[in-house]
């Protein structure tokens, strides 16, 4: 039988390495209540900001819970309390009701809340 032989390992031509890459990061953005698409508390603009969605669903959603039971009322203003608002842009200041609910955020979130 006339078979080539398998090459031995001097023979093989070494192989590079390719560098390792960090992939870009595809994350989504922090979840924050909206300053500039914001109708009542910023709320459902931060929630499309963060899902990629428009804020008109999230709207319509908590507008048919509210009325399917009453739910979507109170989950949007747990959640006007619990998330956090985007920081102020430079000149900006911010309403007295967002303020009260920024107090309420750190208040309930203790002596870790950060404040941007």
């Amino acid at each position: 039988m006339t078979s080539t032989p398998f090459p031995t390992p001097e023979t093989v031509p070494p192989q590079a390495v390719p560098p390792q890459t960090v992939p870009p990061q595809t994350g989504r953005p922090q979840l924050r209540r909206s300053r500039t698409d914001a109708v009542l508390g910023g709320v459902s603009g931060g929630l499309a900001a963060h899902t990629g969605t428009d804020p008109v669903l999230w709207r319509v959603a908590f507008v048919g819970l509210t009325v399917a039971g009453g739910v979507g009322a109170l989950l949007y203003l747990l959640l006007w309390v619990l998330v956090p608002q985007e920081p102020l842009g430079p000149g900006e200041t911010a309403r007295p009701v967002d303020r009260f609910v920024d107090d309420l955020h750190v208040r309930l979130a203790g002596p870790t809340a950060r404040r941007d």
